[in-house]
């Protein structure tokens, strides 16, 4: 009966483990809504600068006169009516762009893009004030060239999706749309530099990849000297030192240091030797006239 009873306690174990093994594998398992929803980093990537899309007041644009301005952009991709994680996308950037000391339309630019084809210009004109306000310095320098909310024909945003890897998928069911949250830096001319994901991107990290997509339009020369040491770390989300570079920066500034300090050893040597062969020459001639010697002169005068 013991042996029975031990069996069946084991039995009943092994089912509530592979019951629970199975629930932790469903709850694991991602979402049927948001499959598939996996941004491709296309770096490089050029955007469609010929893309033509409508602003907040209405007005019809080409993206591309947001870029060449010898400014990196920030490319954001939402849409405006979304209920959290877009608010939230939008409110994580402007808090970390109020911790840098670089303004909105002097260093960079900022395009806002929704993808939502009902929205129009007056849901981008409220993202755009809320926004506005929440940024420490106002409204940014030319901000309808700087820090704009644009909106568009669907065939038009679905394409500047593509072009940077961005994916998003509307739910019937819902009424609202899957996609993930990311920013893309890009270049002053529309290329992809850096994809910073999530809503805890460090203001450091924006200032970085900012400096990264700049191409050394902005930034000091010891900042770039600091980027070309680091390297962004897509797993801490992060720019950390490149140790094997530091080490040969380094080993090349000792290498100078040691190489410096044996030119000048060897210059005071030159210089050393060059004194005491002038000193030996001077008293060879003062010994050839008879000058310390004593010896009568050729006059025959006898020397006191």
């Amino acid at each position: 009966m013991l042996s029975i009873a031990v069996w069946g306690f084991c039995a009943l174990c092994v089912l509530g483990f592979t019951a629970a093994a199975r629930s932790q594998v469903i709850s694991d398992e991602v979402p049927e809504n948001i499959r598939g929803l996996d941004v491709i980093e296309k770096f490089g990537a050029q955007v469609p600068l010929d893309l033509e899309l409508v602003n907040s007041d209405g007005k019809p644009v080409k993206l591309g006169q947001f870029f060449n301005q010898g400014r990196p952009v920030i490319l954001v991709m939402v849409y405006f009516r979304c209920p959290m994680l877009c608010p939230a996308t939008l409110q994580s950037l402007t808090q970390s762009i109020n911790q840098i000391d670089w303004s909105v339309g002097e260093k960079y630019n900022i395009v806002v893009v929704s993808f939502d084809p009902t929205e129009g210009p007056e849901a981008a004109r409220k993202a755009r004030d809320a926004q506005y306000i929440a940024y420490d310095r106002g409204v940014p320098t030319k901000s309808e060239d700087s820090w704009v909310f644009l909106t568009g024909h669907p065939m038009n945003t679905r394409r500047l999706a593509d072009s940077v890897g961005f994916p998003y998928r509307y739910i019937a069911s819902t009424g609202e749309y899957a996609h993930p949250s990311v920013f893309f830096v890009l270049t002053p001319g529309g290329s992809v530099a850096r994809y910073l994901y999530g809503l805890n991107n460090q203001a450091e990290t924006f200032r970085m990849a900012l400096l990264e997509a700049g191409e050394g339009t902005i930034g000091t020369p010891l900042e770039r000297f600091i980027l070309w040491c680091s390297h962004y770390n897509p797993n801490s989300g992060e720019y950390t030192l490149k140790a094997m570079w530091v080490m040969k920066v380094g080993a090349t500034m000792s290498a100078i240091g040691v190489g410096s300090i044996l030119v000048a050893m060897w210059a005071w040597e030159r210089h050393r030797r060059a004194t005491a062969l002038a000193m030996a020459a001077g008293g060879a001639a003062t010994t050839i006239d008879g000058s310390s010697t004593g010896q009568a002169p050729s006059d025959g005068r006898t020397v006191s």
